[in-house]
């Protein structure tokens, strides 16, 4: 069967990216005669791509530069009413036409169908047979072809705050339509499959709950202490330090985080640096104005972007990370730090619980007082670091990519199934 998979490969979506790059480098670790991949990529250039030329794996580009040739509206209204209309009449019909098409409804619209329409022919001619969709998105439902669907988590059904109204709407289409329709639909913890059955009514053995161990660049690092020191060098960090790698989205609790460390100078007088990295979202401005607030732009190390190779250097360089967010529905950096032997601190809330288990400490992600508590807690207390390096070793050991490959190559073998039958 000739299998469609679409991915997010730019680096700079955060953790959707790192787990489309976990699910193919599973397919790739595992000989497979029964299926062949078709990776619709929305880049032009990764690493991935010669391991997937090697196996013979096609990866087409998304959406590929063409050329359009421009068709005058105008005379195709002419052309088709003229003989048909009185001239009056034919008249007013050319310029309402001519209003209409230019609002942006009618014409976003147009674009939409005709985009679906290439995109479909597109996915054919590679003769995909299936498709897999590693996020959000209303083209699963949209061009007609069976399909597999990823959902990640309804954070909009718990804090609608954080979301506009019409993504709120665009959310609950998507997510509604495309569970109803999907083949399967495959999710990373139990908490989020009961959001599922709870908000779209989705049978629960339509729901399979496969988490995603963390990319090779992770799970295959071999300390190299050269590269250790010069990743120390290149981005000044100090000896000792949290690590928090998140976008700035104001679900990631940046806020709460920094008052926590506020709190620790004053409670404890002990001041713990802090390092973060990820893009520049919504809310980073109000983070750093936080930061010169509360005086603590000594503690607080904001590095920007991180290349994926120095990644892991971060991490080993770490005392502790901190995982603070709102809402998560599995965070990746958790299992980041397991395979690299970092001590985990977490929220409480979601699926962290059912992924920490006793590997890390939790607390109330709303509680500063708990939040700086906890953190001073584990900061001092090295035979409790070492428990839990312990402990996340034991958590990580089985999530290899080949293991989730081959969860993967289960999943499509069911969803075969059921479209054999239909």
């Amino acid at each position: 069967m000739i299998i469609g998979i679409l991915p997010h490969l730019d680096n700079k979506t955060g953790g959707i990216y790192q787990y489309c790059l976990s699910m193919l480098e599973s397919l790739l670790t595992l000989k497979n005669k029964d299926n062949s991949f078709v990776v619709f990529s929305d880049v032009y250039r990764h690493p991935l791509f010669q391991k997937m030329t090697e196996l013979n794996w096609k990866h087409p580009s998304l959406y590929p530069r063409v050329r359009v040739k421009y068709v005058n509206r105008n005379i195709i209204i002419k052309n088709v009413l003229k003989s048909t209309l009185p001239s009056p009449i034919f008249s007013q019909v050319v310029n309402l036409a001519n209003s209409l098409y230019r609002s942006s409804t009618l014409r976003n619209i147009s674009k939409k169908i005709k985009g679906n329409i290439a995109t479909k022919h597109r996915f054919l001619n590679y003769g995909v047979e299936m498709m897999i969709y590693l996020s959000s998105n209303a083209l699963a439902y949209e061009i007609n072809i069976p399909f597999v669907f990823v959902i990640h988590d309804l954070q909009h059904k718990y804090y609608p705050d954080f979301f506009t109204k019409e993504e709120i709407k665009a959310r609950d289409k998507i997510f509604n339509t495309a569970s109803e329709q999907a083949l399967l639909v495959v999710c990373e913890s139990e908490y989020v499959k009961r959001d599922i059955v709870k908000f779209y009514k989705v049978t629960e053995n339509k729901i399979k709950v496969l988490p995603s161990p963390p990319p090779s660049y992770i799970l295959n690092k071999r300390n190299d202490p050269k590269v250790l020191a010069e990743v120390k060098l290149k981005y000044k960090l100090p000896d000792r330090y949290l690590f928090y790698p998140a976008h700035f989205w104001r679900h990631k609790n940046h806020l709460n985080l920094l008052k926590a460390i506020k709190y620790i100078n004053k409670k404890h007088k002990e001041f713990i640096n802090l390092v973060l990295v990820g893009s520049k979202k919504d809310y980073y401005p109000l983070i750093q104005k936080e930061i010169k607030n509360l005086d603590l732009k000594d503690q607080v190390h904001y590095l920007g972007f991180i290349p994926d190779l120095h990644i892991p250097y971060l991490y080993q360089n770490a005392e502790v990370l901190v995982m603070p967010t709102l809402f998560e529905s599995l965070s990746l950096p958790i299992w980041e730090a397991f395979a690299l032997g970092v001590p985990v601190i977490s929220s409480n809330i979601c699926a962290l619980p059912e992924q920490v288990k006793d590997a890390g400490l939790l607390f109330d992600p709303q509680n500063i007082e708990e939040i700086g508590n906890k953190i001073y807690k584990i900061w001092t207390d090295n035979r409790l670091k070492k428990k839990l390096r312990t402990s996340g070793y034991k958590r990580i050991k089985s999530m290899t990519l080949k293991s989730y490959g081959r969860g993967w190559l289960k999943i499509i073998s069911e969803a075969r199934s059921i479209l054999q039958k239909t």
